[in-house]
């Protein structure tokens, strides 16, 4: 689970928590409610256990919780659609991979980038460009590199 992932689910489970207690439901009964192993439920409202959807339906029919009401709360407990998208943006600049020796040069860069731009470059620009071949016109074919 990423940072984004953990944030949400732990939410999602204080939610669901704060939903069996205002049923006055223990764990057991719960457990017993959704075919749950204890175990598992006590890892699920902990935060600790990833919950799937099917489990949070399953959780919020036991509680009586409104599912789509439950995801909202959860959501603004965190800040919102926009904090996880920042938390997942946090993650995704982690994951770059650093600058190794097999990274291109910043002069390999610019010599590939020049590359490309030459395909729409006019012969005058071509010219003065070390290495261009060009066809001369009058001779139908390559001129001589310049010494």
């Amino acid at each position: 689970m990423n940072a984004a992932e953990a944030m949400v689910n732990q939410a999602l489970a204080d939610e669901l928590v704060a939903a069996y207690k205002r049923r006055r439901m223990n764990q057991r009964a719960l457990a017993e409610a959704t075919g749950m192993s204890p175990t598992t439920l006590q890892r699920v409202l902990a935060g600790r256990s990833e919950i799937s959807g099917p489990t949070f339906v399953t959780l919020c029919a036991a509680t009586g919780a409104d599912p789509v009401r439950l995801l909202a709360d959860a959501l603004q407990a965190v800040g919102g659609m926009s904090r996880i998208e920042a938390e997942l943006q946090a993650s995704d600049d982690e994951r770059v991979a650093p600058v190794s020796d097999t990274t291109a040069t910043n002069d390999e860069l610019d010599r590939r980038r020049r590359q490309r731009e030459a395909a729409s470059w006019t012969t005058e620009q071509l010219e003065g460009e070390r290495g261009a071949a060009i066809t001369d016109g009058e001779l139908e074919q390559p001129e001589p590199e310049a010494p």
